[in-house]
């Protein structure tokens, strides 16, 4: 039995229609082998849309007007190429059908994109083709822009992991079940990813404090921030600054929780340190202030006036200053012996060529012992100016050290200078070197008043140096 060609027209003709409403087809047209149209749909607003372009026939502004005229005379001189191999595409397939894409340029350069549909019914003098053009412009350019969109989040991304990389900052995001779903710059601590996985699996008893928090604050609908303490491989805790705010859906819903957590480890090391040198600063603050307190009393009690004690009392201030200025320098690493010792020697213009010979192998003194023996040191200097070798032209001094075992041996040597005898009485530098010296660093001191010149070794244990 033959088929019906009118049914199969009106099935073509309705599959055709469908799939350009589906499109959104700017028109729709029926014409036969020799372009003259038989039906045509919305072929004014397709006129419209067209207007721009450089090769416009005179607009068809009805449907009715399109009738029994042919398509050339309706239609774009650009489109018509394009329509002709879409029809030939369709009358060349399986299913007669057939559609492309293209896109032309109106007068003013902006692109048109278009999607032609076209179908064949009939054979013969009978057939018919039936042709959808949809302006898929808007469509297009909104891909285009999603594209765009989709491109630039990728480099965002793509930053944002560059940035986080090496550096003490997570992002996460977990569900409703407080599931990770998503973690930039995991923790080294995990072993494993997370995701997948609840605070519980991840952080045992932890966890569970750390789920009331989550359901309590970011899934109820509200941010929060503070510091959480949670176990790491090695047995003890990591803290972190967290931020949490929930995530909503398009409809508003939460749907789980956005959060940001930063490494304190850093921080509270840092922490730990400066309350560490708070404690040491506080503890050679007490010490400084109970040397300079004895230091006045002892400077008081041998001085015969008050100026007398002043100026006394300001030069071992100054000793003093001359170790310390060494120490900070090092952050309290130590002073080098060698230098302490010639600071001290320009004292008071104490370093007049050839009146100083200064040598030995290059050591470092403890702050501690840095502090008393550049006292001493200054002692020795101010009575070799006031009373010794360096109170008259051609008196010289040697201040020499070697190693001998695990001790140290300074030894201090004038020569050129005045007799000298033993003192009356014990003064502040006498007593100093004698038994301060030794009792702080738990040294031994020789003092010899050789009438040729004062001789002076003091021997310092190990422990003094670094």
């Amino acid at each position: 039995m033959d088929s019906d060609p009118y049914a199969m027209e009106n099935d073509t003709h309705d599959r055709v229609l469908l799939q350009s409403l589906i499109d959104s087809a700017t028109c729709l047209l029926t014409f036969d082998e020799a372009g003259t149209i038989s039906e045509a749909r919305n072929i004014g607003f397709a006129a419209e849309r067209f207007a721009l372009l450089p090769d416009m026939p005179d607009a068809v502004v009805s449907d009715r007007e399109a009738i029994g005229r042919s398509i050339k005379e309706v239609w774009p001189e650009g489109l018509l190429p394009i329509t002709q191999i879409v029809t030939h595409r369709a009358q060349s397939s399986e299913g007669r059908e057939a559609s492309l894409e293209h896109t032309l340029a109106d007068t003013n350069r902006n692109p048109i994109h278009l999607k032609l549909r076209a179908g064949v019914s009939g054979d013969g003098p009978d057939k018919r083709f039936h042709l959808s053009v949809a302006d898929i412009t808007a469509s297009r350019m909104q891909a285009i822009q999603i594209e765009a969109y989709g491109r630039n989040l990728t480099e965002a991304n793509t930053r944002l992991r560059r940035a986080l990389h090496g550096s003490k900052v997570t992002v996460f995001e977990q569900d409703l079940d407080l599931r990770y779903t998503f973690m930039a710059n995991p923790p080294d601590f995990f072993e494993e990813t997370p995701l997948g996985k609840s605070d519980l699996e991840l952080f045992g008893e932890t966890g569970g404090d750390l789920v009331d928090l989550k359901r309590n604050t970011a899934l109820a609908g509200n941010e929060w921030s503070g510091r959480i303490d949670v176990p790491d491989q090695n047995g003890g805790t990591v803290s972190y600054d967290v931020e949490l705010e929930p995530r909503y859906s398009a409809r508003g819903e939460v749907i789980g929780l956005i959060g940001t957590a930063i490494d304190l480890s850093d921080l509270k090391k840092h922490e730990d340190a400066m309350r560490l040198a708070m404690r040491e600063i506080t503890h050679r603050t007490k010490n400084l202030l109970a040397v300079i307190q004895a230091t006045a009393r002892r400077t008081a009690a041998k001085a015969p006036t008050k100026e007398a004690f002043v100026n006394s009392f300001a030069a071992r201030l100054s000793a003093m200053s001359q170790s310390h200025d060494l120490l900070v320098r090092s952050n309290w690493r130590g002073a080098d012996m060698a230098e302490l010792v010639e600071r001290n020697a320009r004292q008071a213009g104490s370093t007049r060529e050839g009146s100083f010979r200064i040598e030995g192998p290059p050591l470092t003194l403890t702050s501690d012992a840095a502090q008393h023996f550049g006292m001493a040191l200054h002692e020795l200097v101010s009575n070799a100016l006031k009373y010794g070798a360096l109170s008259v032209d051609g008196g010289t001094v040697e201040a020499v050290w070697e190693q001998a075992g695990e001790d140290v041996v300074f030894r201090w040597t004038e020569t050129g200078g005045p007799d000298v005898s033993p003192p009356d009485e014990t003064g502040f530098g006498t007593s100093y070197l004698q038994r301060a010296i030794a009792m702080a660093l738990n040294a031994k001191t020789d003092l010899d008043f050789d009438p040729a010149g004062l001789k002076c070794s003091i021997t310092m244990p190990g422990e003094c140096f670094y």
